[in-house]
């Protein structure tokens, strides 16, 4: 396959880049513009009017997704073939919220029903335990549950979970372990009552060592308060049925993963146990259905109306034209302050590789750093590098219209901080302008004139506003969504596989390999200096 880089668009797109575009100047030529650069679908509208394009542009960045045959390749996600290719492996997370029950083949077998099972196992277990008919040992009804799990075991119901605490109508709590330092298991369980505690522990091998040690730490939790049985208060979310049982949760309490399902795609399925017994099975099928919808759309939407296929466009802009090397994510909702976090791992896991699906070095950059915070928190930390700092990053805001189930009489105030940070940085603030500010105040015209540099804006920072009725599961499965196909459309573009994980992988072998030099000081193997040095320091405060 020939490099993006040989394609036309993509050379037509270098040639592009060369000139400069004043947005602010745009929409001064175009009343139109918002109208022109605006998509609203399955609940969600993407104004991207205040990024740094015009219809030459994004005309050049629709061909390149043409010239990369993206249309094939998002049949090719949806359809069941190998798109996970060093893995030879599908990746079917949208038949998990596929509630319309339309038969998806996996090895010519259609998985929907099994899917379909795992639902109704989830809903009838989550409603025993909401209902108080599931109790612990003591016959006591549940009040807390914990997830153990890593990655994204953990940060997808993590984020859900506190995006939709408001919809937890039973309360039973819900609580996530995953660090492997004991403080943090230390310091979710020091509040519980081992009696009304059940703990999911979510691992696809069930040998994930983070995950498999805080399970066991768990269970010694609980020995320590009873002699009873402690395995009704554990389940397993795994596609290793044996070993799960093996550690010794019962089989009825399993519930199943699959090879098809990479786990930071995976909280659609049982991975969200914890969700469905915290917030009840209605709301995690409403997350499905948001999802479901992005889905559709994505599907089938012209490119040039596609939200996912836009969003991914303009990153691939600024970053591979015009040389962006991060992206801020800011949402205006406390609610969403794991929503970064989340996206971390989705878009740079999924998107930091550097050989192509033909074992080719790229010559281009892929994935950028993804970070931010919540406004208006952020803007009182990171935002004075956004206006006037040497670096420029492109900004996705997210807000919401209305603060549904919570009473918020200022939601207005909140609304105002998100889009005047989209305007300011967009629109800049001449000298003139801060000459007149000053000389308004008292300034002389000298003094106005000096200090003025102080107070400019450049402006023409590009941004995005993601705007949603309300922060609902429907809506947030939309969102969650529509973040997974941006990474996949730019996996196409950039010829690189989404779904594997190898630096991860080998991580964690290197980590067993110095686990049993720290357990066997006189083993043989040979380490690098620093490793040495550094393992030798551990192994004296030990002995020590």
């Amino acid at each position: 396959m020939t490099a993006p880089t040989q394609k036309a668009a993509w050379q037509t797109l270098t040639h592009l880049a060369k000139a400069h575009l004043s947005v602010a100047d745009e929409f001064v030529k175009d009343p139109q513009r918002f109208e022109r650069y605006s998509i609203e679908s399955a609940g969600l509208l993407l104004d991207y009017s205040k990024q740094k394009i015009n219809e030459t542009i994004l005309a050049s960045l629709l061909n390149l997704a043409e010239e990369q045959s993206l249309k094939g390749a998002i049949e090719a996600l949806f359809s069941g073939e190998k798109v996970n290719k060093t893995e030879s492996q599908a990746a079917l997370h949208t038949a998990l919220r596929n509630l319309k029950l339309e038969p998806v083949c996996f090895q010519e077998h259609n998985i929907m029903p099994d899917i379909q099972a795992s639902l109704e196992k989830m809903q009838a277990l989550a409603e025993a335990i909401r209902e108080g008919r599931y109790t612990g040992y003591s016959g006591k009804a549940i009040r807390d549950v914990v997830n153990i799990g890593v990655g994204g075991s953990d940060l997808g119901p993590a984020m859900v979970y506190r995006a939709l605490e408001t919809y937890n109508e039973v309360g039973i709590n819900a609580h996530f372990i995953s660090n492997l330092d004991s403080y943090h298991l230390n310091l979710v369980l020091k509040n519980l009552n081992p009696e009304t505690t059940l703990f999911v522990v979510v691992s696809k091998s069930f040998s994930t060592q983070e995950t498999r040690l805080n399970a066991k730490l768990a269970w010694d939790w609980l020995k320590k308060s009873t002699q009873e049985d402690c395995a009704k208060h554990f389940f397993a979310v795994t596609e290793k049925l044996q070993a799960a049982k093996e550690f010794g949760i019962l089989e009825s309490n399993c519930l199943p993963l699959w090879s098809w399902v990479g786990g930071r795609f995976s909280v659609w399925s049982a991975v969200g146990f914890v969700l469905v017994i915290s917030l009840g099975f209605k709301h995690f099928k409403e997350l499905l259905a948001g999802a479901e919808a992005m889905d559709q759309h994505f599907r089938h939407a012209e490119f040039s109306n596609n939200m996912p296929v836009i969003l991914a466009l303009v990153g691939i802009w600024n970053q591979n034209f015009l040389g962006a090397h991060s992206q801020a994510i800011i949402p205006y909702d406390q609610r969403l302050n794991l929503f970064p976090a989340y996206l971390q791992q989705l878009l740079m896991e999924s998107l930091g590789k550097r050989v192509t699906q033909e074992n080719e070095a790229v010559d281009y950059t892929t994935g950028v750093v993804i970070w931010g915070g919540v406004g208006t928190n952020s803007q009182h930390a990171f935002h004075q590098l956004f206006m006037q700092g040497t670096q420029w990053v492109p900004i996705d805001f997210i807000v919401s219209l209305s603060s549904t189930r919570v009473a918020n009489e200022y939601h207005s105030y909140l609304i105002a901080n998100c889009l005047s940070q989209a305007r300011t940085l967009m629109q800049g603030k001449s000298q003139e302008d801060c000459v007149k500010e000053l000389l308004s105040k008292g300034y002389s015209q000298d003094e106005a004139e000096k200090k003025a540099p102080h107070l400019m804006i450049s402006g023409s920072c590009p941004s995005s506003v993601i705007m949603m009725e309300a922060l609902t599961p429907f809506n947030l499965g939309s969102l969650m969504a529509l973040y997974e196909h941006m990474a996949y459309v730019q996996s196409v573009i950039w010829d690189i596989d989404a779904f594997d994980q190898w630096g991860v992988e080998w991580g964690k072998k290197l980590a067993q390999e110095i686990l049993m030099g720290l357990e066997n000081p006189t083993a043989t193997t040979h380490y690098d200096a620093s490793t040495s040095a550094l393992m030798h320091r551990f192994l004296q405060k030990g002995s020590s």
